[in-house]
């Protein structure tokens, strides 16, 4: 029985899983797999991966998680890449984030268009090719925030005033309106919720000059909407971003390969990953 990580040696969540895992007595086999030694010195055929110690057959691999988040420029590697996608999706039988399923995150505005919700709200919301030309328009700009429309990383930024330049602004973006509360932070493995509040002097927490954090509870019909969407979406793991106000919540997105180590300082996440790992 061997239980596969795949994803990049560099990436942080990684780093965090593996100090975890070192302090635990597994019972089966684990096994990393760096993407970028993909064509190096991991070779991936179609009865298993061969590397400098040994062979690892596809039929052995009983659990997979997947944090693969991008595709390589290397010719090569690319091909392998896209075999393992193959397999990920649809010859393992245990995948946790099988990549077909991570990619509802790649548009934000799509993803909210696919779950529905009972309880939770959603942010009114604008999608432009021209954002400049909607900001000139919008009467109160210090109302609605600007943010990358895909899901590569951008700062949540407020529409401070509609004097942009026509070519500042050179892609598709995300205009919403600004939601005034507490952002929430929700980990959720399988069924197991992990909630924190991020309280910043910036819109975006992750860019502000402090940022305090605070284990939270939400009520039982927030997490009940929570879980069906996230078992919705066909995910082992997840991050939801919500926003309180008062008693009504709003939920932003939900991130398919969330990076978790900076909220998961006594290793709960890993725990509950760990466990979801091995019930698979």
């Amino acid at each position: 029985m061997t239980v596969l990580i795949v994803g990049h040696s560099q990436d942080p969540t990684l780093k965090h899983f593996a100090c975890y895992l070192r302090k635990q007595n597994p019972q089966c086999d684990w096994l990393f797999l760096n993407q970028d030694e993909l064509g190096n010195t991991i070779h991936l055929c179609s009865q298993g991966f061969s590397f400098k110690d040994g062979f690892i057959a596809h039929i052995d691999i009983t659990g997979v998680w997947n944090r693969l988040v991008t595709m390589p420029n290397d010719p090569i590697q690319k091909q392998s890449v896209i075999y393992l996608y193959y397999l990920l999706d649809e010859v393992y039988p245990n995948v946790i984030n099988r990549p077909k399923y991570c990619t509802s995150n790649f548009s934000k505005h799509h993803q909210l268009r696919l779950i529905s919700t009972t309880y939770l709200q959603m942010p009114s919301s604008i999608i432009s090719n021209q954002p400049y030309k909607w900001m000139q328009k919008i009467k109160h700009p210090n109302e609605w925030i600007y943010k990358s429309l895909s899901c590569t990383r951008s700062i949540v930024t407020t529409i401070k005033s509609r004097r942009y330049k026509q070519n500042s602004l050179t892609e598709p973006m995300l205009i919403q309106k600004k939601i005034i509360g507490t952002p929430i932070r929700v980990h959720v493995v399988g069924k197991q919720l992990f909630s924190v509040t991020c309280t910043s002097d910036h819109i975006d927490y992750r860019y502000g000059s402090y940022l305090h954090m605070d284990t939270t509870s939400l009520p039982n019909h927030i997490e009940s909407d929570i879980v069906r969407i996230h078992k919705s979406l066909k995910l082992g793991i997840s991050g939801v971003d919500l926003i309180q106000q008062g008693d009504h919540y709003s939920i932003l997105e939900i991130n398919t390969c969330p990076g978790f180590c900076s909220f998961d300082l006594e290793f709960n996440i890993c725990d509950a990953l760990y466990r979801l790992i091995q019930l698979y």
